[in-house]
């Protein structure tokens, strides 16, 4: 898997902000994190790696770049399939897909807090909970296709 096993980071520690790699049973700095926010990352290799929190942000050439998406809000997950199909959701139940050339959004149909997802294929899974209309905190589940 390219030299290493997994990135992570902890969503909760204070202080000092660093994503680190970890292979077998050794932890290494990878790169500092200058945000605080980190609620997601997706990657396909060490070269591209996909990071949602405080806005979204790819670590390409050892550098990070804004994804500029409609809204930055509260963004949760980071999901995909390949570099050119990716997708990423908010606590403000939007969904938005990379199709290689440009970011759009696509609509689930339900407005929700959006807490978990995970994509295979051309299937898109979200968890998380309703924040609008009578019963507010009751949990959502939504399933949506994308066709090409």
């Amino acid at each position: 898997m390219y030299g290493f096993e997994s990135l992570f980071s902890s969503r909760y520690h204070l202080g000092d902000y660093k994503l680190l790699s970890i292979k077998e049973n050794t932890a290494y700095e990878y790169f500092d994190w200058p945000y605080t926010r980190l609620y997601g990352l997706w990657f396909n290799s060490p070269r591209n790696i996909f990071i949602v929190g405080d806005g979204a942000f790819i670590y390409k050439q050892n550098t990070f770049r804004t994804i500029n998406l409609p809204t930055n809000y509260f963004l949760t997950r980071v999901k995909g399939n390949r570099l050119n199909d990716i997708y990423i959701s908010s606590s403000d139940a939007q969904v938005y897909h990379y199709n290689g050339i440009d970011w759009y959004e696509q609509n689930f149909g339900i407005f929700g807090k959006y807490e978990g997802m995970d994509v295979k294929g051309n299937t898109i899974a979200l968890v998380g909970y309703n924040i609008e209309g009578v019963i507010v905190g009751k949990a959502i589940i939504a399933i949506g296709k994308h066709y090409q």
